[in-house]
């Protein structure tokens, strides 16, 4: 699978910092768009919305003049609740206590201006390889959730008690069925799943659980 292009979307009022942080990211294998209100990102977001299902990272000024950074933040978080994307907020003097705040709601990490640019390559860096796995996560959980839907009924209920630790004849005695059909379950459940055991199937329903759970 092609890696995605690190993508960094920057809303950012002010032209000029705008412009400087597209050349310094470009130049360090990024690849940036820059937003100048709130307005003009959402309107890409509805034109474009597929950038919610891949990795990047959102650079957003606390302070822009038509909408507050924190609650496009927030806004973006409710309608797309699964998306990939992490945000780093850029504060100024007096706005450090509100970007930790929205750290504790969901926002990878904060820079004051003025900043470094070394220091703000490092913490995209850090937010794009979140990104990248939050990203392999949310793959993981679509095939998972699609190679069960082609299970049938039947695979599904032994799939179900082979999650159990039920035996092939416990199985069997439970589903009123004989040890042979049940044995032909199993090896379609495996082969379906892409998994070499009943081990590795457990190990790969555990993990779709807990990132379920995480992101319901």
């Amino acid at each position: 699978m092609r890696i995605p292009e690190k993508s960094v979307y920057i809303v950012e009022d002010e032209e000029s910092l705008g412009v400087s942080l597209k050349i310094v990211l470009d130049a360090s294998g990024f690849s940036t768009k820059v937003f100048a209100s709130a307005h003009s990102f959402q309107k890409f977001c509805k034109e474009v919305p597929a950038i919610f299902d891949r990795p990047g990272c959102l650079l957003l000024d606390v302070r822009l003049p038509d909408m507050l950074g924190p609650d496009l933040f927030v806004k973006f978080r409710s309608e797309h609740k699964n998306n990939c994307i992490t945000t780093l907020f850029m504060t100024g003097h007096g706005d450090t206590e509100m970007a930790v705040t929205l750290m504790k709601l969901g926002a990878f990490d904060y820079l004051s201006k003025p900043f470094n640019p070394h220091h703000l390559i490092e913490k995209l860096d850090a937010a794009y390889q979140r990104s990248l796995a939050r990203f392999g996560d949310q793959q993981f959980v679509n095939l998972f959730h699609d190679k069960v839907s082609h299970l049938s009924p039947h695979e599904k209920k032994v799939m179900q008690l082979m999650l159990e630790h039920m035996t092939t004849k416990e199985i069997a005695e439970d589903m009123a069925n004989s040890t042979r059909t049940v044995e032909v379950h199993r090896a379609n459940v495996l082969k379906k799943m892409e998994c070499a055991s009943a081990a590795e199937l457990a190990q790969q329903n555990e993990r779709y659980r807990l990132l379920s759970d995480f992101n319901p």
